[in-house]
């Protein structure tokens, strides 16, 4: 065998294990899909079509449901399955997750029903992996906002909790911030003096008032004393 018959056979050889072992890849080129965490895609895809112009004509029906934003995760989950994420070094694309896809229909299905149609066919839930394993590889996608914003706001919950609990701790104990002064009589904390920080606006108005009050009266008592005096 020359060397030349060799190369063919070499060159055949690999590309029948491509085929056979891994997948083609070629570039998300869609407006849609644009921000997707990858770049690659191969055909066909999860609903079976074979081509880039299919997909994206297919993925271009669902643009009424993602302008009523049902889901934040919509998007993604129409993009991996139309264009779910290629890898030259494993056999099957990679689509997504089952929780994202039920996570999706439980927020769009509504929608759909409001205007008389149900949950398409091709993506049905069922079809995708349930979680992420060595047997079969899906994505679970971004979180809800909304879900984030929540995580957020019940972190911050805990450590205001913890915070005043802490507070509360250190003041039965007599201990007080440094801007702070612990009265036996109250058996509280309260502001210094010279911290104004914490004293808030409508505070100062009062106290203004008080000692205007006071001085006036001061004065008032001063100026009827010495017209007293003088009558006597």
């Amino acid at each position: 065998m020359g060397p030349f018959r060799g190369f063919l056979l070499a060159t055949f050889l690999f590309l029948l294990f491509v085929g056979a072992y891994g997948q083609r890849c070629q570039r998300v080129d869609h407006e849609m899909c644009a921000e997707l965490p990858y770049n690659l895609t191969s055909f066909p895809n999860l609903v079976g079509e074979e081509s880039f112009k299919d997909a994206s004509e297919s993925i271009l029906t669902y643009k009424p449901l993602l302008s009523v934003v049902c889901s934040e995760q919509l998007k993604f989950f129409l993009c991996s399955v139309y264009f779910p994420m290629c890898n030259e070094k494993l056999a099957h694309p990679i689509g997504p997750c089952r929780p994202l896809c039920l996570s999706v229909q439980e927020k769009c299905l509504p929608v759909l029903e409001s205007f008389g149609f149900s949950w398409p066919d091709v993506i049905r839930c069922d079809k995708f992996p349930l979680e992420n394993n060595r047997e079969k590889m899906c994505m679970k996608g971004p979180n809800e906002q909304g879900a984030i914003q929540d995580e957020r706001a019940k972190a911050l919950e805990r450590e205001s909790d913890e915070e005043d609990k802490q507070r509360a701790a250190d003041r039965l104990n007599g201990k007080c911030p440094q801007d702070e002064v612990f009265l036996n009589r109250s058996a509280k904390c309260v502001p210094l003096c010279s911290n104004l920080q914490k004293v808030g606006q409508t505070d100062r108005d009062s106290a203004t008032r008080l000692l205007l009050f006071l001085s006036l009266s001061s004065v008032i008592l001063t100026i009827l004393s010495v017209f007293i005096v003088g009558l006597s």
